[in-house]
């Protein structure tokens, strides 16, 4: 019970209060090649979809909740335009995705979806 109050106390995580929309590229899991896709993020959750589309009409490829009582996404490296987001796992987590790399279009988008990550 310590354990998970103090990991409820450290969900400070990835927080994003506010909507974005964008493109972005999301590496693929084997690290050879990028795919552009159309991402969403609100009320903390980050969701993708193959195109913009798509969005629309079905639900998202992928949907990772930032933070909850469980696990919470955090940034990890960032460099130019890449920037990585890294699982950290609690205490009766599942397994899952551990990483997800991506690539905004240029400096400014990128440093617009990092700051809207740590909102």
């Amino acid at each position: 019970e310590k354990k998970r109050k103090l990991y409820r106390q450290q969900q400070e995580g990835l927080r994003a209060p506010r909507t974005m929309t964008g493109t972005l590229s999301l590496c693929s899991g084997s690290g050879w090649w990028w795919s552009r896709r159309h991402f969403e993020l609100e009320s903390g959750r980050l969701s993708w979809w193959r195109t913009k589309e798509a969005r629309e009409q079905e639900p998202a490829s992928l949907e990772l909740k930032l933070a909850d009582a469980k696990t919470r996404w955090v940034l990890g490296s960032t460099v130019g335009v890449d920037f990585e987001l890294l699982c950290e796992r609690g205490p009766g987590a599942e397994l899952g995705v551990d990483r997800v790399r991506l690539r905004a279009e240029n400096d400014i988008s990128a440093q617009h979806w990092v700051q809207a990550l740590h909102e």
